[in-house]
């Protein structure tokens, strides 16, 4: 019978212990791990003046797919039907699971009713988050877009210690454009879609600016 030999395995060298110089570099990194907020699976409720931002519910579901079904939705790719608008629903909200960040959905306080949508939103092959917003017909020319933009805009340098934002705008936005150019934002060169269209990439004062 064959006589097995089991391999003689190199023994590991015994590590040194740290010294004092790694010993603190290493509570540094496990205080700044402490301190980092846990990502964020939806999104937390802001109270503004006007306005309640929180998480999706049925009623924004349903007020967002009536927006897309109207030629005001354009500059989101519509009209569109109630499918891909529900789609575009469901990957606003997943959004906050995979990056710990996205949009909130508005609530008119005096009403009750759904307003719109606005927050960060940052797709596969966006170099950095957008504030974008979406004012729904009935709210406009409230300063309701604005309001939630700073808020938003607010949220993402104090919690997420960001230190800048852009928004994509297409150049017939105008108002987009104003509300942007209110916001203290700047032309910013220019960004180009998987399919070809470009818009204008206004980027927002940091902290410090405003």
């Amino acid at each position: 019978m064959a006589k097995i030999i089991p391999a003689r395995l190199p023994q590991p060298k015994p590590r040194p212990a740290p010294g004092p110089a790694a010993l603190k570099r290493r509570r540094a990194a496990l205080a700044r791990r402490a301190e980092r907020p846990a990502p964020l699976i939806q999104p937390p409720v802001i109270e503004t003046a006007h306005l309640t931002m929180g998480p999706c519910t049925d009623a924004d579901t349903e007020a967002f797919m009536d927006f897309c079904a109207t030629d005001r939705s354009r500059f989101l790719g519509g009209p569109s039907g109630r499918t891909d608008a529900w789609r575009s629903v469901a990957i606003h909200v997943g959004q906050w699971h995979l990056r710990g960040y996205g949009t909130w959905w508005l609530t008119d306080k005096a009403t009750g009713k759904p307003a719109g949508r606005v927050g960060l939103w940052h797709p596969e092959g966006n170099d950095e988050p957008e504030l974008s917003w979406v004012i729904y017909a009935p709210f406009e020319g409230r300063g309701y877009a604005a309001e939630a933009a700073r808020a938003a805009r607010d949220w993402a340098y104090t919690t997420l210690g960001l230190d800048t934002l852009v928004s994509h705008i297409d150049a017939e936005n105008t108002r987009s454009i104003r509300l942007a150019q209110h916001l203290g934002a700047a032309p910013d060169g220019v960004h180009t879609y998987d399919h070809g269209a470009q818009v204008t990439i206004w980027r927002h004062p940091g902290p410090d600016a405003l």
